[in-house]
């Protein structure tokens, strides 16, 4: 849905048009423009009267990150990954490190 500012803006190219066709002595095309612009104009207004401005939204609080385990690839978040190999399995793979990444499932909170 277009905001205010977007009526708004709107509304001023129209009346900026109407003010060059006046110069050019198009009038009725210029009295087009400007009925244009006022319904714009009025659009912007009731838009504000009617949807209020959205609530703010509080910033969550991040917890600190968990100590860096020391086993893992780096203290960065990107590094904390470990190889594992699923039992039956011969590919090795990469898992979050389950001892100090804070997205890993099998994390344990002090």
């Amino acid at each position: 849905m277009p905001s205010p500012y977007d009526h708004l803006t709107s509304a001023e190219e129209l009346l900026n048009d109407a003010r060059q066709l006046l110069k050019e002595g198009r009038l009725r095309a210029a009295g087009i423009h400007s009925q244009i612009a006022l319904a714009f104009l009025e659009a912007a207004g009731a838009r504000e009267r009617i949807i209020p401005d959205p609530l703010s939204v509080p910033t969550a609080r991040a917890e600190p990150l968990p100590e860096w385990c020391g086993q893992c690839d780096g203290p960065d978040l990107s590094l904390r990954w470990v190889q594992v190999t699923q039992p039956g399995e011969k590919c090795i793979r990469m898992a979050k490190c389950p001892t100090c990444h804070p997205a890993s499932l099998q994390r344990k909170v002090p």
